[in-house]
């Protein structure tokens, strides 16, 4: 096996590895995030969720204007002009640290690829739907932003100690009753997201375990005989998750990081797989949506700010650092992928000996028959 074809296959080990943690932080930190939402109090009531409501993006970018009092609505200078920085950084490095909610919600751009086969036409279908995935949450989010923005309020210090920033912003804009309509859909909606999440960890954690990429790969790789799913890859992408988000019990830092691990992990794998296509000589081969000319331009982009991002994620929130305030995603993240590299150059045992890529569940017969048919 040639030097480069090492590399490559080390790549392809790291690359699951890192897209499998980054799934499966997500999964956790969005559960995480719909639990602590389910418990938090508004009015000094514990949350019920009592009602039925649909676009909430709506309620806010048109409800929230018009229901906040004059006492919390600012100025343009105000909303758009002011910057406040709490966290101690230069206010530049301060920005980019800002990136980590945007960046979480509209991350996890491959999850539209796990559940693919059941899509017509997916060649075009998927990367449209990821591309209006992203496009559309994107401007919505922003747009949600300058909404929350022009109706939180100038008492910034309490917004930011209170248990629920946007509840409190709610709270003062649509009362308590109104609040509780609303949050309830943001809890429901949270839950269908992490839902979705487990469905999309779980296929691909299922198709690299039958690649052999990851530990365990022939208990994770077996079908049940009785639901004919894989309920092993279920349950093992669900235990994950819940032992990661124990680390929210060892404080607010943990619980940062596991947010932070589900964008990192992801730009991790992301960046590889990009990287390798134009670095190294190759047979790939473009699909019939590409970028064409643009291709390598964009990838160049991509590639240079999502390891940006991941460097800047690495650093903690204040520059006054402690233990109890340490930034541990390098403990999270680095930890997966050392062991990702010890356990791929392993003595005997290690997929250095006996890994030679991806495997092919289609035969050449198979991937011919339609083509024939529609002939």
């Amino acid at each position: 096996m040639s030097k480069l074809q090492i590399l490559l296959h080390s790549e392809f080990t790291i690359l699951p590895d890192a897209n499998t943690i980054g799934n499966i932080a997500s999964v956790a930190s969005t559960d995480w995030g719909c639990a602590v939402q389910t418990a938090v109090n508004i009015g000094n009531q514990n949350f019920v969720a009592t009602q039925t409501q649909t676009f909430l993006c709506f309620v806010v970018l048109i409800g929230l204007p018009i229901a906040t009092p004059k006492e919390y609505m600012n100025s343009a200078s105000f909303a758009l002009g002011n910057p406040t920085n709490f966290n101690g950084w230069p206010n530049g490095f301060s920005f980019f640290l800002s990136f980590l909610a945007p960046l979480w919600t509209i991350c996890a751009f491959d999850a539209s690829v796990h559940i693919s086969e059941e899509v017509t036409n997916a060649t075009t279908a998927v990367p449209w739907g990821i591309v209006g995935a992203a496009s559309a949450a994107g401007l919505l989010g922003w747009a949600i932003n300058i909404s929350l923005a022009f109706c939180m309020g100038t008492d910034l210090t309490s917004l930011v100690n209170s248990p629920q920033p946007m509840a409190q912003i709610f709270l003062n804009s649509f009362g308590q009753t109104g609040t509780l309509v609303i949050w309830s859909f943001v809890v429901i909606g949270q839950y269908m997201m992490g839902s979705s999440m487990v469905l999309a960890t779980s296929r691909q954690t299922f198709a690299f375990a039958r690649d052999g990429a990851l530990p365990f790969s022939s208990i994770l790789y077996c079908m049940n005989r009785f639901t004919g799913t894989p309920v092993n890859t279920v349950w093992f992408v669900v235990v994950i998750s819940a032992l990661l988000g124990l680390l929210s019990l060892a404080g607010t830092q943990a619980t940062n990081a596991v947010f932070v691990v589900s964008v990192t992990g992801l730009y991790v794998a992301y960046v590889i797989s990009i990287a390798v296509r134009f670095i190294f000589k190759n047979d790939f081969r473009p699909g019939s949506f590409n970028l064409g000319i643009f291709s390598l331009p964009i990838a160049a982009i991509s590639v240079s700010f999502m390891a940006f991002m991941d460097i800047v994620f690495s650093f903690p929130t204040t520059p006054q650092t402690s233990t109890s305030n340490m930034n541990y995603t390098v403990v999270v993240l680095g930890g997966v992928l050392v062991l990702s590299v010890v356990w791929y150059y392993f003595p005997v045992y290690g997929e250095v000996h006996w890994f030679t890529g991806p495997a092919s569940n289609v035969d050449k017969e198979d991937a011919t028959e339609p083509a024939s048919r529609n002939s």
